[in-house]
């Protein structure tokens, strides 16, 4: 059903910094040839974590509470984008007042998550009260902590990345008497497990959907040419990027 000239998306593939590759079919997913093809090569990792996080973790509704830390990292930009898209309210998370996004509206915080009680009241005061039900964690450590006791009794927190390099904390009051639910979430396991056979099939067409409504604008800091790798590489490990490091290949003009 492909054809010479088809734009696609190549999905769990291996080896894909060259100018051609062959590739099973079940790999590629099929992309608008008239939409912005840097936002669309983007897709598969950053903006279906964010995705899945927030449809796929829990059924939440339109108008409900979530709250992300690193919220200034691509995966935290496109859970704000996602977010806004399905019209749940975000509180974001940042430790530096820099971090803050001044182009974007909703909810921010400074907080460095040391201080669990000290979050919760900058959340409470933020949500009026009212129920906040996912709390999407990217750091770890004492931070994980500070996010579970933001949370409404039976909220649940993700932890989808260890920023801190520190083990996860969270507090037995927490989860034995808030009945707070703690999970652990890797986009690679999640599309491995058959029990989400049928919601895995949804994501990318969804997401391809969204990007060509504009939805979904990743910063993009740099371009390189394929043989221009090493300078690439050590450019993307560079601190305080504002955006993400992207390949070309010798069709990329095309």
């Amino acid at each position: 059903d492909l054809h010479a000239g088809d734009r696609v998306l190549p999905i769990g593939v291996f080896g894909v910094w060259a100018d051609e590759l062959v590739v099973q079919r079940r790999s590629l997913v099929a992309v608008q040839s008239n939409s912005d093809v840097l936002q669309q090569a983007m897709l598969a990792a950053n903006p279906a974590t964010a995705w899945v996080l927030l449809k796929h973790q829990m059924d939440i509704q339109a108008g409900q509470w979530v709250v992300q830390n690193a919220a200034n990292s691509a995966i935290g930009q496109c859970t704000r984008q996602l977010a806004a898209h399905l019209n749940i309210n975000l509180i974001n998370v940042v430790r530096r007042p820099e971090a803050v996004s001044s182009n974007e509206g909703g909810y921010w915080l400074v907080d460095d998550g040391k201080d669990a009680e000290s979050l919760k009241a900058k959340v409470q005061k933020i949500t009026c009260g009212e129920n906040l039900v996912l709390g999407l964690d990217a750091i770890g450590g004492s931070a994980s902590q500070a996010l579970a006791a933001s949370l409404s009794p039976q909220g649940r927190l993700v932890l989808y990345g260890l920023l801190s390099g520190a083990p996860s904390t969270i507090s037995a009051h927490d989860l034995v008497f808030r009945n707070i639910q703690v999970r652990g979430f890797w986009l690679a396991n999640w599309f491995s497990d058959p029990e989400n056979r049928k919601n895995a099939k949804t994501v990318y067409p969804a997401l391809i959907d969204i990007a060509a409504q504009n939805v979904l604008q990743m910063n993009i800091e740099k371009i390189y040419e394929l043989s221009d790798i090493h300078e690439a590489i050590a450019h993307s490990a560079r601190a305080k990027r504002q955006g993400k490091i992207l390949l070309k290949g010798k069709y990329f003009d095309e």
